[in-house]
């Protein structure tokens, strides 16, 4: 029997190579477009949602509603956790920010009240995307080295503090969508070519300065990353919305001027990126 399970929700963007190497367990987040619900990264490809983004009827679609989110729900937590419940002698769970997704948190929460024979630990990382990616790498590598239960959340809780996200959007129409920009600023922000930059704070976004201008941005998530990383090993993970040649640009940048342990390239999860819209490009890292 193994020593410890790792479950997370969808919005991680781990690789799905990397899911399958460490054994990670993904509970989907749900995308309802037309009235057909799909399961994030199981009835539904990143690739499949940025092609439709491009066509000017999702414009309408995602304004009036018909295009939406919801997080991972109670039944699909609990499946994962009985499935597991005679296979390791614990789990432990790992969610994105409860700021973004109280629902998400709640639903992990119902489902652990109805497995009473194994212990589960649920962990907010007050991070998103391949910034709780991270998180969530790391403690399945120390899970499948045989740390125990308690030991992996020592290494999550100490783990979390030290990871820092960065995003870049193109523009701020999908934003405004979801109503947290109003339409004079994205009016002004789409004449002066604004890319605006944002990061996490106590779990919550945060803006972080407007650059003008898409390769002017890029250039500036490499100069904050250069303000925050350390000689220790450093972990870095670029995710982004169907712009495969700019984040692999951006790779090969950070790989000339950092000295890395680990560095991929993942997909922004649709279930987020459609309200980011395509064209986001995040650069999350931690140095151990």
């Amino acid at each position: 029997m193994d020593h410890v399970a790792i479950v997370t929700d969808s919005s991680t963007c781990i690789p799905p190579d990397l899911i399958q190497k460490y054994d990670i367990h993904v509970v989907p987040f749900r995308l309802y477009v037309d009235g057909i619900e799909l399961r994030d990264g199981v009835d539904v490809r990143p690739d499949e949602i940025y092609s439709r983004m491009e066509e000017k009827e999702w414009e309408s679609l995602i304004s009036s509603g018909g295009a939406s989110t919801a997080g991972a729900s109670a039944d699909d937590f609990l499946t994962t956790f009985r499935n597991l419940a005679d296979k390791v002698e614990g789990i432990v769970v790992i969610l994105l920010t409860s700021k973004l997704s109280s629902a998400t948190w709640n639903a992990a929460l119902v489902a652990k009240q109805q497995v009473s024979h194994i212990l589960i630990e649920i962990v907010d990382t007050r991070l998103v995307t391949s910034g709780e990616g991270l998180v969530g790498l790391r403690a399945a590598r120390a899970a499948q080295a045989g740390a125990s239960l308690a030991e992996v959340v020592k290494i999550i809780k100490d783990t979390i503090p030290k990871v820092y996200c960065f995003y870049t959007l193109e523009n701020l129409k999908y934003v405004r969508y979801c109503g947290r920009v109003n339409f004079p600023s994205y009016a002004v922000a789409s004449m002066l070519n604004i890319n605006p930059i944002f990061t996490l704070k106590d779990g919550n976004p945060k803006p972080m300065g407007i650059i003008r201008s898409r390769k002017r941005a890029a250039s500036h998530l490499l100069k904050l990353m250069g303000e925050r990383t350390t000689s220790s090993p450093l972990h870095v993970a670029l995710t982004h919305a169907d712009v495969p040649s700019e984040v692999e640009e951006l790779k090969q940048k950070i790989e000339f001027s950092f000295n890395c342990e680990e560095i991929f390239i993942t997909r922004f999860t649709p279930v987020m990126g459609i309200y980011c819209g395509p064209s986001v490009i995040g650069v999350t890292f931690y140095n151990e």
